[in-house]
């Protein structure tokens, strides 16, 4: 949160944040498959670090681990993104209501949102 200049978040925030990523992760998938890009191995794992509970709210520190290979090159690949997840407890259940990630990518499109339509038509 701090990274992100956020000293408190809003409904809207978080509804902002995960639209970011999904739109993020769409383009993505669209320029691969545009320029064909395919994988011959893929395998992705999470590691949960602090989780941290205050009432019907929690945040948990969250390691992805890619590891793949892309078709048309000989040596493997590897990224590890971290991510903050908050999740909200509702009638009883935690749901995931924000995913914030140091990322790049995410943190110079989470102030502005990303605008998908227009980095496709880029």
């Amino acid at each position: 949160m701090s990274s992100m200049d956020r000293s408190k978040i809003t409904i809207n925030d978080m509804l902002n944040d995960l639209q970011c990523m999904e739109d993020m992760v769409t383009f993505k998938s669209y320029i691969f498959e545009d320029q064909n890009i395919t994988f011959s191995s893929f395998d992705v794992d999470y590691i949960f670090g602090d989780i941290t509970i205050n009432d019907n709210y929690a945040m948990v520190e969250v390691c992805q681990e890619l590891n793949y290979q892309y078709s048309f090159c000989n040596e493997p690949s590897y990224e590890l993104v971290e991510f903050n997840v908050m999740l909200i407890k509702l009638n009883g259940e935690w749901i995931i209501a924000d995913a914030a990630s140091e990322d790049n990518a995410f943190m110079s499109y989470f102030t502005s949102g990303y605008d998908l339509d227009e980095e496709i038509a880029g």
